[in-house]
């Protein structure tokens, strides 16, 4: 009996460890996505959470395959003449700041946290009006009367999302305008759009509500939306992501909105209220 009982335990498989059933799971989505999503696991330091990693500056040497070969499509759409001051975070070669300057604004300044994406900029630069600086956008002060997220709000990490809302608040003008591409809204149905939400970024999958929700508690209204934007005013003509887009415009009103809340990160409450945003 004690033979047979030994010989039972021999049978038995070994005693997993706690994680290691998720950690497959993320290996094996991981395989079936392009090499691209791979490497923005390493976006997840104490740096990147703060909203200052300097990530963009490696993947802008190994390549600047997420720059886009013009200005956002959707903004050349809604902008009309334009005047005053504008201000474009996450500017990479300055494609948006030239069409803005283009379309009236006297002063449109370029930044971006990668040296390597600012001498780009530069090197393009055809406007008098359009300045580049390289600075970490939640250093940067002054105000201004128009701002352009393209895509920068969903290329910092999910943490520094309540800081991104608390200096937009900042830099743009009571009455001014704030312009947000909302790109990768995900396709739940593709791999790797499940796997970048759960597990990578960036980008990192966001949603109108997600952008309304956080700029609601600093003062923006929204004045105009468009969710989903149709293919000819997608943000990459091609769509290789496999994710929709959306244009949102929203205007800074004179008094701001109080918020008790001044974690930079969301809390329990926060992820009901916006589930599966973050």
């Amino acid at each position: 009996m004690a033979y047979l009982a030994q010989d039972r335990s021999r049978m038995q498989p070994p005693p997993r460890k706690r994680g290691s059933v998720l950690k497959r799971v993320a290996s094996n989505i991981a395989e079936g996505v392009d090499g691209s999503d791979k490497r923005f696991i390493s976006h997840d330091d104490y740096a990147s959470r703060a909203g200052r990693s300097l990530y963009w500056e490696d993947l802008w040497q190994q390549t600047p395959w997420f720059d886009n070969d013009g200005p956002c499509v959707a903004l050349m759409e809604y902008l009309g003449t334009c005047s005053g001051t504008a201000l474009v975070p996450g500017c990479g070669r300055g494609h948006d700041c030239h069409a803005l300057a283009e379309r009236g604004f006297a002063r449109v300044v370029g930044v971006d946290i990668s040296p390597r994406a600012i001498d780009a900029a530069r090197a393009c630069r055809t406007s008098p009006a359009v300045e580049f600086i390289v600075a970490n956008f939640f250093e940067i002060d002054g105000v201004f009367d128009f701002v352009l997220d393209s895509i920068f709000f969903a290329s910092l990490h999910p943490h520094a999302r309540r800081a991104w809302a608390r200096h937009m608040a900042r830099v743009v003008a009571p009455g001014g305008t704030l312009a947000v591409l909302v790109f990768p809204m995900a396709r739940w149905w593709h791999l790797s759009q499940f796997y970048r939400h759960f597990f990578s970024g960036p980008p990192y999958n966001i949603t109108v509500d997600l952008v309304k929700h956080l700029l609601a508690r600093e003062g923006f209204a929204p004045v105009h939306v468009q969710d989903p934007l149709p293919p000819d005013l997608h943000h990459l003509p091609n769509n290789h992501l496999h994710a929709d887009s959306a244009f949102l415009v929203l205007q800074k009103q004179p008094i701001l909105a109080k918020s008790g809340d001044s974690s930079d990160s969301f809390g329990e409450t926060d992820l009901g209220e916006v589930a599966g945003q973050v």
